[in-house]
C-alpha cells in the first residue's frame, strides 16, 4: 500500500485553517484527482467532500467508496471529545450532526457502492465485513 506524503516547507497553519481552505477552494477537486489515481490506497474524506458533484463523481468512479453510517446518537457520542471538527465548534453539535445528516446523507448514499451500519458494531468485525465485501466486487468484474 502506498502512502500519499505531502512535504510543506516554511509553511505553519492549523490543520482546521487548512481544511476550511480546501473546502472552499476548488484545489479539493485537484487533490482528490490526485489521491485517487494512486494504487491500492483507502482514503477516507472529510465529510463535504461530497458537496461538490466533481468531488461524487471522481470518488465513485475511481473507487470502491464505503459509507459508513452512525446514527446521531453515535456520531454525537463518538465526537463529544474531538475538538479537531471545526464545524462541531460552534453551537450545539447535536443539533450541527442532524443538520449536516440532513443536508448529506443523500449524498453520501450516491457515492456509496456500500453502506455500512456501524451502530453497536466492533471495529475489527465491520473492516473484515467490508474486506469481504470489497474482495467479492473484485472477483465478481
Amino acid at each position: 500500500m502506498k502512502l500519499a506524503t505531502w512535504n510543506v516547507n516554511s509553511l505553519t497553519v492549523r490543520l482546521p485553517q487548512v481544511l476550511e481552505w480546501l473546502d472552499a477552494h476548488p484545489v479539493q477537486a485537484l487533490v482528490l484527482q490526485e489521491l485517487t489515481a494512486l494504487p491500492g490506497i483507502v482514503l477516507a474524506t472529510g465529510g463535504g467532500a461530497v458537496l461538490r458533484p466533481e468531488n461524487r463523481r471522481v470518488l465513485h468512479d475511481r473507487g470502491v467508496c464505503v459509507y459508513l453510517h452512525g446514527s446521531l446518537d453515535q456520531l454525537t457520542a463518538r465526537t463529544a471529545r474531538d475538538r479537531r471538527r471545526p464545524l462541531l465548534r460552534n453551537g450545539n453539535p447535536r443539533e450541527v450532526l442532524a443538520r449536516l445528516l440532513r443536508e448529506r446523507e443523500a449524498l453520501y448514499r450516491e457515492v456509496a457502492h456500500h453502506v455500512f451500519v456501524t451502530d453497536r458494531r466492533p471495529a475489527r468485525m465491520l473492516a473484515d465485513e467490508i474486506k469481504r465485501r470489497v474482495r467479492e466486487d473484485e472477483m465478481s468484474r
